[in-house]
């Protein structure tokens, strides 16, 4: 990443994942602000934070930066780097489905410089992600 350019800055908690996904795939710095600022909870919820402590276990040299009130995340991007030959383990939050982390993994693993071996733990179905085995099946239909 260029010490030039200017962090990319968006608003709000919606598209979270793909933000954090295309600012290590492009190398750009992002800043996200105003996190349920309005909401009776503000800023990042827990399954929000475990997908974070996800991409620092898969990358080297990514940096994040929470606020105080969760509101406000500073994302510097690292080398999507899971230091081939030892298995990343991960438990992820039983507030969302397996599935929120694997479209993440899969994206960031088709552009790693070296090969992923993650292994995720936890819920398997629920009514706002998509099936493990659909999701499953649609990657296998594409890489067919």
């Amino acid at each position: 990443m260029s010490s030039t350019q200017v962090p990319l800055e968006f608003s709000g908690h919606k598209h979270l994942r793909q933000l954090l996904t295309l600012s290590l795939l492009s190398g750009r710095q992002i800043i996200v602000k105003n996190i349920r600022a309005n909401h009776s909870n503000p800023g990042l919820l827990p399954y929000e934070v475990n997908l974070l402590q996800l991409i620092e276990k898969v990358t080297n040299g990514c940096q994040i930066s929470i606020s105080k009130t969760g509101t406000r995340v500073v994302f510097k991007p690292g080398i999507i780097d899971a230091n081939e030959g030892v298995e990343v383990i991960h438990e992820c939050s039983l507030d969302r489905n397996i599935t929120y982390y694997l479209e993440v993994i899969c994206l960031l693993g088709v552009f790693g410089k070296t090969q992923m071996s993650v292994t995720l733990q936890g819920n398997t179905d629920d009514y706002i992600d998509q099936s493990v085995d659909s999701f499953s099946r649609a990657l296998n239909f594409i890489l067919d």
